[in-house]
């Protein structure tokens, strides 16, 4: 009888396994997009009004700061920090979990007295536990989970971003509200795979790119909850 039972068991579990690996995907989207902004010139700060939709999002903030190799610090929307920052020379990521005030502004002071431009998104989806899956900033951005959600500035010295990378949609693309041109996309990566970030020929500097982790699908996890269960009753049964 404790073989049959066994057998039974193990084969419930394959087919929990099945199930967990065909179950709808989930996936981030974006809620809404703030941009393309101008840092004032001869300026040292910066204050951008934002005004969060929903509660459990994820706003992300992308900042440009023309002919500067300077830093953005002191960033905060409403008296909260900012969990994470990417930047290199010019460009910058940041980006809050779940922010608590509804309606505020994204304040931060720099060093770029030339101006620049600022753009933002509102995410809905986001794991926060476990959000961030990876940065980068350099040319290209390798994924590793499925449905992971891709989010990258790009940024040049000349003229506007002539192209989008693949894959990934085009959000804000112009004038940073001076001579130069700065771009944001985004996008869902179903499929584990490496992105190139370029943003055409134009484009002389290396992006800011960030991904994050979509929220696990009830269904998903109540599968993986019933193969736990299943293996506990075949060690107590064996």
């Amino acid at each position: 009888m404790t073989k049959i039972q066994t057998t039974f068991t193990a084969a419930a579990l394959l087919a929990c396994t099945a199930l967990v690996g065909t179950a709808d995907a989930a996936t981030i989207s974006v809620t809404q997009t703030k941009g393309i902004s101008t840092i004032a010139n001869g300026t040292t700060s910066h204050s951008e009004a934002f005004d969060v939709q929903n509660a459990n999002s994820v706003l992300v903030v992308g900042v440009y700061l023309e002919n500067s190799t300077g830093s953005v610090t002191g960033i905060d929307f409403g008296g909260q920090s900012a969990e994470g920052i990417i930047s290199d020379p010019r460009g910058f990521l940041f980006y809050f979990l779940n922010p608590t005030t509804p309606a505020d502004a994204i304040d931060f002071t720099h060093d770029g007295s030339n101006g620049g431009g600022i753009v933002a998104w509102e995410l809905a989806g986001v794991d926060l536990r476990d959000a961030v899956v990876t940065s980068t900033t350099s040319n290209s951005i390798t994924t590793t989970i499925d449905n992971e959600f891709v989010i990258a500035l790009g940024w040049n010295n000349g003229g506007l971003i002539s192209s989008t990378p693949e894959g990934l949609n085009t959000d804000f693309s112009g004038p940073d509200g001076r001579s130069n041109g700065m771009a944001g996309v985004s996008g869902t990566v179903v499929s584990p795979t490496t992105i190139n970030l370029a943003f055409g020929a134009q484009d002389t500097n290396s992006p800011a790119a960030i991904s994050f982790r979509p929220v696990p699908e009830p269904g998903s996890l109540a599968l993986l909850g019933l193969g736990g269960l299943l293996v506990a009753s075949r060690r107590r049964r064996g």
